[in-house]
């Protein structure tokens, strides 16, 4: 009969020295960093997407307004085209929104990690440009916020 007693115990970890602890932390800084990133790209690209679908529309009202000299035909194409238009916008819309919420998260991790740099380093604290805090404070101060 197999023995069953209890696992063997896992060894003993070493001392992390600090800068492994700095590379740690580097790590995550960068994964954010490029988080944020794609992040910002998707909303400008989504963006540009929705205004040049709109002057596109434009466009082509103004074609078949010329076309139809604004007859029953003109009314039919924009009441096809208007809504789409709009519920294009709302996603848009709702999309951005999401997307600046994953920002401020994104931001709020940064300086979380700016914060374990100065607990590492605090002589290090006037070379910091941007918030080390969590707090609203901390990410006005990231965003350049004025007076916040």
């Amino acid at each position: 009969m197999p023995d069953v007693s209890e696992p063997p115990l896992p060894p003993e970890r070493a001392e992390v020295t600090d800068a492994v602890r700095v590379q740690i932390l580097a790590t995550e800084h960068w994964s954010l960093l490029a988080t944020r990133s794609m992040t910002w790209n998707e909303m400008f690209s989504r963006a540009s997407m929705y205004l040049t679908v709109l002057s596109a529309a434009v466009v082509a009202l103004a074609l078949v307004a010329q076309a139809t000299d604004f007859d029953g035909n003109f009314r039919v194409f924009a009441l096809l085209l208007l809504p789409v238009l709009l519920i294009l916008g709302l996603g848009t819309q709702i999309r951005l929104g999401d997307a600046r919420g994953e920002d401020v998260v994104l931001v709020i991790g940064m300086n979380r990690l700016r914060h374990a740099y100065l607990e590492l380093a605090p002589e290090l604290e006037p070379y910091f440009v941007t918030g080390h805090h969590d707090d609203e404070a901390g990410i006005a101060l990231t965003y350049v916020t004025p007076d916040a």
